[in-house]
């Protein structure tokens, strides 16, 4: 019965399976029927299972909706992928930082590229998103060929100043790409935002100005190497 019970608890298809069987049963007892199928021992258990049936409809399907609701909203989110963007851009930072002590940093640049190809193209076969390249536009080709040849100088940049400076020196001052973004899509987009929008985009560019600041008199980086203009 137990086991019964709990295939029909998260099973639909047995839910539906005992629950007319269980139906059946008390019948059977609430009439004073007797089924010649089955004696009184096998009615009492499904009898049973109905009883608890009732309550695990009333309380499994709106916790295990509420749960769908809330996983859809986050996949459905804007909100939910740019948190997710900023805490995997932390750990890209962290383990870059390791991974270049040991070797040039452009052939770093490369590895990475190879595992990013990888994956994607894992996750294009998984979800069968590829599609035939005579459907994509001219236009199309120009900006993603523009936009790569701009993340692949991000990409050899940053693991440069990264092999450099601390990570937590560099991240702040590479994190004004959100400054950029913000003016960029204000001009050439024709986007809008909010005040508060702008109020955390200056706030943002404070914070990433500051790693431009001398800290420690003629000193640049980690190398100790003095401004030419010092």
């Amino acid at each position: 019965m137990v086991s019964l019970v709990w295939k029909a608890a998260f099973c639909p298809t047995q839910r539906a399976s005992c629950t007319k069987k269980s139906g059946a049963a008390l019948g059977n007892i609430f009439a004073g029927e007797r089924d010649s199928r089955n004696d009184g021992a096998r009615l009492q258990p499904l009898a049973t299972a109905a009883y608890l049936l009732v309550a695990l409809d009333a309380a499994v399907p709106d916790r295990y909706n509420l749960w769908v609701r809330s996983v859809k909203y986050l996949l459905l989110s804007w909100q939910s992928w740019a948190v997710l963007s900023a805490c995997f851009a932390a750990l890209t930072a962290i383990f870059a930082k390791v991974g270049v002590e040991n070797v040039s940093s452009d052939f770093a640049t490369f590895i990475r590229t190879i595992v990013i190809l990888l994956v994607l193209g894992t996750i294009l076969a998984a979800t069968n998103q590829f599609q035939p390249l005579s459907s994509i536009s001219s236009r199309t080709y120009l900006f993603l060929v523009l936009s790569g040849l701009a993340a692949g100088a991000s990409w050899i940049c940053y693991f440069r100043a990264l092999q450099l400076g601390d990570a937590a020196r560099v991240a702040p001052i590479d994190k004004l790409s959100v400054v950029l973004v913000a003016m960029f899509g204000v001009t050439f987009l024709k986007e809008h935002s909010s005040l508060s929008n702008w109020v955390g985009v200056i706030l943002i560019a404070t914070g990433g100005s500051s790693g431009l600041q001398r800290l420690n008199g003629r000193q640049v980086g980690d190398g100790g190497l003095p401004r030419p203009w010092d």
